[in-house]
């Protein structure tokens, strides 16, 4: 059994939104009912009660005001036969009536496996990039003769893969051997309404659902020792041994405690710069937990070709950076990669502290 401590805020979505048809808005605090209960509620209503709500439910648009409030209005004793599935607290002042939600089963949130594992994963391929010349040196090539497509590839080859791999087969990738659970379904109350700020831009995004900050959730993970022997008749691989037991959970702190610690750096100076005191604070509280277990970013933060992979180009090649940067992103902004994702209260999105 494994655990995350969440030092930030944490958004893991679901591709949906919460709308007017799903919450009512009391003050501070965020009343969640879902649509489809509310309607099964409806659904036994007197046939032309009934009908009547069904004739205003279809005249509503799902971008309009807070349909659910109206009808809780207009028809009161609805409201008292049903409670909200949970409750959570709004930080900071809500007007959007689309919430991105946070993925749940049965209505209780959780951290899917397969985000737990992208992280580590993550973590272990900029830990090896850090600590392999070679390799760095090749992915640079490879990005200065314009191949910024195919480096994610060849990055991931080198590091997961045998070496003389041709092509990507998951049946090769060192991290099958690596086994995560989605976590234990969590408590609703452990969930807050966001509406973020978008610092260094005007753009408008949405609020989120996010798990607080100080939430601890628990998971499995394990090495598959029944597999490791079975990688030996793909080929060599640079990396094998780093993936044992006796060693790969060692390696995870040491690649977090360099790759994060520079990481944390390049973002308290951001921040400074911008005069966000708050921001610089939480993140050198951040920073001062690296010694208490494997640091992880969650959620939605930077790929492989931004501010995580390219932080290490930037050192030995900041044109380059430069040029991938503004070749990677959907929109060209006169400053490179100045912009981050902060709650009302000054804090970024997406730190966990892993504890195994």
């Amino acid at each position: 059994m494994a655990q995350l401590e969440l030092l930030s805020p944490v958004h893991i979505g679901d591709g949906e939104r919460l709308t007017g048809f799903d919450f009512v808005k009391e003050g501070p605090y965020l009343k969640v009912y879902f649509f489809d209960r509310v309607i099964q509620v409806v659904e036994r209503e007197p046939r032309n009660l009934r009908e009547n709500i069904l004739i205003s439910i279809k005249t509503q648009s799902t971008a309009g005001s807070s349909f659910l409030e109206s009808l809780f209005k207009d028809y009161p004793h609805l409201k008292n036969k049903i409670e909200p599935v949970y409750t959570v607290r709004i930080n900071g002042k809500l007007q959007s009536l689309q919430i991105e939600s946070f993925i749940k089963s049965v209505y209780k949130p959780y951290i899917p496996g397969s985000e737990i594992k992208g992280a580590i994963r993550h973590l272990f391929l900029v830990g090896v990039l850090m600590e392999n010349k070679e390799i760095r040196k090749e992915l640079i090539e490879v990005l200065q003769k314009g191949h910024i497509k195919d480096a994610e590839e060849i990055l991931e080859k080198n590091v997961f893969y045998p070496r003389n791999a041709q092509k990507r087969n998951a049946q090769q990738d060192l991290f099958k051997a690596f086994v995560v659970s989605d976590s234990e379904p969590i408590d609703p109350r452990h969930l807050q309404v966001e509406v973020p700020e978008l610092v260094g831009s005007n753009e408008k995004i949405y609020p989120c659902e996010a798990l607080k900050e100080g939430t601890v959730v628990n998971f499995r993970e394990y090495i598959d020792q029944k597999i490791l022997p079975h990688f030996s008749k793909f080929g060599s691989y640079r990396f094998l041994d780093y993936i044992k037991p006796e060693n790969f959970y060692k390696k995870l702190k040491e690649f977090s405690q360099k790759f994060y610690g520079d990481l944390l750096d390049e973002e308290i100076r951001f921040f400074k710069e911008k005069g966000k005191h708050q921001t610089v604070l939480h993140l050198e509280n951040i920073k001062k937990r690296l010694n208490d277990g494997i640091l992880l970013r969650l959620g939605k933060h930077e790929g492989y070709l931004s501010t995580t992979v390219m932080l290490l180009v930037k050192r030995e090649d900041p044109q380059l950076f430069e040029k991938v940067f503004r070749q990677t992103q959907s929109k060209v902004r006169n400053e490179v990669n100045k912009t981050r994702r902060i709650t009302q209260d000054g804090k970024t999105f997406g730190w966990a502290l892993l504890k195994v």
